[in-house]
Order: structure tokens, then C-alpha cells, then sequence
């Protein structure tokens, strides 16, 4: 399929397309497309640094070529889509245009005289839209699970750089364009820190395996990160700081995003209640509700598990999700005091299985 050929799956009420299309037919479009960007990953990729660092001699044009079509046909179904509220959401723009102009670095097949500047642009910002794309791509097949067919092995190597791309280019990106993101007007004042020693980590874990959708759960934490970056997430009179951790406790991985905020109420993590965190479309707190959407069912269908625990100012309490899960908040801070970082009141926590 090319990108002149979109127009043909526009999306119609039935979950199939205008032209026709079945659900089945659909779910099979969207696993050409999640295999096209799996194939990007494994090959283009590699293939474009490895030219830019001198490894590889040339570029065969035609392969780029067909690279970039393949792109361009997902980000358009994604962003002209009913998928273009994730996309926005998910991506700001200078991610979401970061790979859909491979095309541009190919010039004819007359001419060797690649861009390597746009090359450049394209390695950068390349893990980052694959990591959402790909999540978004599942959510499109199924909202709420994980096919047992795209939980692989945890990339760690993968999570390492996208993270480090958020707190390099896109968080700084953020700052810079705040005066155009109303939910983030202050976040030049807010801090992230990744707090993952990823060497340590993946000492740990050598000889170990970890099951899971990489891109599913990065973007989960990505999207957890910018939720604690915005203003409604304030606590007055308190610098906003946010923070992503991970340790090994005991068979599993624990995965944090921990913030300073003002904490999560009491009845915004009660599953009964329609303002419940994880459900698609909550808006009280001026959110979409996109980002978290059935995060704790997509989480269990790879086998893993949701926690949050939050302090919450103006209720004097501290909540939890699952209801009875046991966590000490004062214990954490303790832990965290001897470190001189600041004073958690929500954390976000995925616990993923180790196996052996």
C-alpha cells in the first residue's frame, strides 16, 4: 500500500472502513503496518547510522525509498485518522515530524549526495516515534489487552535511549514552546530526572528475562512523565520535580514515576468511579484521559501489574490503587531524604515478572 491509497480505509462507524473494509481486514492493514515499523527498526534504522558513523559505505536509494513510504503511510493513518487525538497526545510535533520526512534524505536516484543533517534528525527522534507509533498501532487492534504475539523481550537498550531523548531534546523542546501548550505552560520550571543506572540495571538482569511489549511500556511511562509536568499536577508553593526510577525487587522489575505534585484524590483511583484514572475520556483534571486509558488491563494482559500510591494535600490521606495494595510513602521518603531528592507524593509504579 502507498500513501496515495490511504484515502481508500477512511474509517467508518463499524470499525471496518468506508470502502468496505471488514474488521478482520482492518486488524490485518494494522499488522502490515506494525510489521513495516518493526522492519524499519530492525533494518533502516541500523542502516542510516550506521552510514552516518562511517560504518556503512553507501545507501541503496530504492530501499530508503520504500522505507519512507512505509512511514508515511502510518504516520498519515495515524494523524488524519480516528488516531490523531493519541498521535497529538502522545507526540509533540517535533516527534511527530521527526521520522515522516525519511523521504527527504534519498533526493533521486541520480543523486549520492545524501542530507546528512535530516539523516541526523531522522536517527535522533527515530526510537521515540517508533515506541509510540507501534503503541498506538495495538491500541487501534485492542484497547484494553496485548496479544500474546507482541509481548517479546524487554529492550532495555530501547528504553535507555528514548528516555534519554525525552530528557535531551523533547523536555527542553517543551520549555522552549510552553507559550503554545496551555496544559504546560510552567514546565520551564519543572524538573525531570531518570534516575536508572541502566548499567546496574542490566547487570541485575543478565542471565534474566523480562516479558513485555517494550513500546507499550515505555510509552506508558513516557505518558506518565508528562501527565506529572503539567500545571494541574501542582501543589502551590512547591517546584514540581518529576522522577523516573527502577530497582529489582525480589522476582520483579519495578518501574516509578514519582512526583511531587499535589496527589491523586481518593475517588480518581476507585475503578467504580467515573473520574477513574485509567478510564479513556476523563476529563475532570483537564485531561484526555488518553494517555493512562486501560493502562492497568493492557499492563495484566503481559503479565504485569499497576500501582499507584499518592498523598493526597487537601484529603490528608494517602491513596492507593489497587485498593489494598501495601506501600509505606513515609518509609520511601526516608529512603529517598538520605539522597537529598525531593519529597514524593505520587507514585506511578509497573511491576513487571522476572524470569529466570
Amino acid at each position: 500500500m502507498t500513501r496515495d491509497d490511504r484515502h481508500l480505509f477512511m474509517e467508518s462507524p463499524d470499525g471496518g472502513s468506508g470502502d468496505g473494509e471488514t474488521k478482520e481486514m482492518r486488524e490485518r492493514r494494522i499488522r502490515m503496518y506494525i510489521d513495516n515499523m518493526r522492519g524499519v527498526n530492525k533494518n533502516i534504522f541500523p542502516l542510516v547510522q550506521g552510514y552516518l558513523s562511517g560504518e556503512v559505505d553507501k545507501l541503496d536509494i530504492k530501499t530508503l525509498h520504500a522505507a519512507s513510504e512505509q512511514i508515511l503511510v502510518v504516520h498519515d493513518f495515524l494523524e488524519d485518522g480516528e488516531m490523531s487525538d493519541y498521535f497529538k497526545h502522545d507526540l509533540d510535533a517535533d516527534s511527530r515530524h521527526a521520522c515522516s520526512n525519511l523521504g527527504s534524505i534519498t533526493g533521486d536516484e541520480d543523486d549520492r549526495d545524501f542530507d546528512r543533517q535530516t539523516m541526523q534528525f531522522f536517527i535522533e527522534g527515530w526510537k521515540r516515534f517508533y515506541v509510540a507509533v507501534e503503541d498506538m498501532l495495538l491500541r487501534k487492534i485492542s484497547e484494553t489487552e496485548i496479544a500474546k504475539e507482541d509481548v517479546g523481550k524487554l529492550d532495555l537498550e530501547m528504553m535507555k535511549d528514548v528516555i534519554g531523548y525525552f530528557g535531551k531534546k523533547e523536555k527542553p523542546h517543551m520549555d522552549h514552546f510552553a507559550y503554545e501548550l496551555p496544559a504546560y505552560s510552567k514546565i520551564g520550571q519543572k524538573k525531570f530526572a531518570n534516575e536508572i543506572d541502566f548499567e546496574v540495571l542490566q547487570a541485575q538482569l543478565q542471565g534474566k528475562e523480562i516479558r513485555a511489549n517494550t513500546a507499550v511500556i515505555v510509552n506508558l511511562l513516557l505518558n506518565e512523565i508528562r501527565n506529572s509536568l503539567k500545571d494541574k499536577t501542582e501543589l502551590e508553593g512547591v517546584t514540581t520535580g518529576v522522577a523516573l526510577s527502577a530497582h529489582v525487587e525480589g522476582d520483579q522489575l519495578v518501574l516509578q514515576v514519582i512526583d511531587d505534585g499535589k496527589g491523586i484524590s481518593e475517588i480518581d483511583l476507585d475503578p467504580e468511579s467515573p473520574s477513574f484514572i485509567f478510564k479513556k475520556g476523563t476529563t475532570k483534571t483537564e485531561s484526555t484521559g488518553l494517555g493512562l486509558a486501560h493502562a492497568q488491563t493492557r499492563l495484566a494482559a503481559m503479565g504485569a501489574e499497576l500501582r499507584v500510591i499518592s498523598y493526597r494535600d487537601d484529603e490528608n490521606k494517602v491513596n492507593f490503587y489497587p485498593p489494598d495494595s501495601k506501600f509505606d510513602l513515609d518509609e520511601f521518603n526516608k529512603d529517598r531524604a538520605q539522597t537529598n531528592k525531593f519529597k514524593a507524593r505520587t507514585i506511578f509504579e509497573i511491576r513487571l515478572p522476572i524470569k529466570e
